[in-house]
């Protein structure tokens, strides 16, 4: 990878070996080479049960992508949500990647139907995040 220059990004995800911020950490830290960094999903921590504010903060600036999707812990499970409309504070995050001065890709991703309908308002509502958070910094 470093001979092309290309980053190559892995993700946390819920019944895989990393699913955790910490334990995708933990994984980069044993990697230690610069173009192996983190696809963070901030949803997938929160479903394994971290917390994701100390998920990012584990990470720290090897943060090179961002899936933006939300969801509920229920007793019966993991339920999909619309972007924002779930458990992970979105805004709150959003400014915290922003403190960090990630300029990366974010990865609206769309769980639920309609997906055009709640697509197009999830959106929007990202961008109107990024943008508070911008005018804040």
């Amino acid at each position: 990878a470093s001979e092309y220059g290309v980053t190559i990004a892995v993700l946390n995800e819920v019944e895989m070996a990393h699913p955790t911020g910490a334990a995708l950490a933990a994984l980069l830290d044993a990697v230690d080479h610069p173009f192996v960094q983190a696809a963070w999903h901030p949803a997938q921590a929160l479903q394994a049960g971290e917390d994701p504010p100390e998920g990012l903060e584990a990470l720290g600036d090897r943060v090179v992508l961002v899936r933006c999707s939300d969801g509920r812990r229920t007793p019966d499970g993991w339920v999909e949500e619309p972007f924002d409309d779930g458990d992970i504070n979105w805004e709150e995050h959003i400014q915290a990647l922003q403190a960090m001065g990630y300029q990366g890709p974010l990865s609206l991703e769309m769980n639920v139907e309609p997906r055009p309908t709640i697509g197009l308002h999830s959106a929007t509502r990202l961008i109107r995040l990024i943008r508070a958070a911008r005018r804040a910094a």
